[in-house]
């Protein structure tokens, strides 16, 4: 299974008011070497929270391979609540639909922003 690792922007620690006392990151993700099918992970200890609640991704840009346009979406794993996952979608040409990246695809150079929120 392939995992995220997670760099924190500046200033990019928030609390957050309210009932839930939670927390904003704002950071990048970059994606695995070897992309599992479902998902790559991001555990909640690995950006410093317990739980991840919430994870919004944003842009991504891939250095090394420009013939791919790329979406993401957070994939949350109820039975493992410190861990969530990101799922990529890709496509090879304008107009192409978007599928999921094939299984063991090296995204290391793919680089996503997100907003993590959680406790």
């Amino acid at each position: 299974m392939g995992a995220t690792t997670y760099v924190q922007d500046a200033d990019g620690y928030s609390p957050l008011d309210g009932s839930n006392g939670g927390i904003m990151l704002r950071g990048k993700v970059t994606m695995s070497n070897s992309y599992a099918t479902g998902g790559d992970t991001i555990a909640g200890a690995t950006v410093g929270l317990g739980m991840i609640t919430k994870l919004e991704t944003a842009t991504a840009s891939k250095t090394s391979d420009a013939t791919h346009s790329y979406i993401f979406q957070p994939v949350y794993d109820s039975t493992a609540v410190n861990v969530t996952k990101v799922q990529a979608f890709w496509a090879a040409a304008s107009g192409a639909p978007f599928i999921e990246v094939t299984n063991t695809t090296d995204l290391s150079a793919v680089v996503v922003d997100v907003l993590i929120f959680g406790t």
